[in-house]
């Protein structure tokens, strides 16, 4: 698994977990996938890393917060919300991530 991928699950894995609304089945419980902001904000920030025009999927979602979207990437304020709120989750996320591949190199 590489890096961006490893990011990708643990940043789902730990956010999922965190949402106000879900199934405990592993479905996302908003009811429609599309209105969660990490389903519709985390594959442009994969897409920025892959591109080269971000580092890390948190320097993405860190500028994006930070400058209230951008113009391919424009967000809402309730995705702004969620940014904030799941910012430092997702920051903790790929830092336990980075320390587990650590480990097993």
């Amino acid at each position: 698994m590489n890096s961006l991928q490893s990011h990708e699950e643990a940043i789902r894995s730990q956010v999922c977990a965190d949402c106000l609304i879900p199934t405990g089945s592993g479905i996302c419980g908003s009811g429609h996938a599309e209105d969660c902001p990490l389903n519709t904000l985390l594959p442009r920030a994969i897409e920025a890393v892959r591109n080269g025009r971000s580092a890390s999927i948190i320097e993405f979602f860190q500028a994006l917060f930070d400058r209230k979207g951008s113009a391919d990437t424009p967000i809402t304020p309730r995705e702004a919300q969620w940014l904030k709120d799941s910012l430092p989750l997702m920051t903790a996320a790929v830092r336990e991530a980075d320390k587990r591949m650590r480990r097993s190199a």
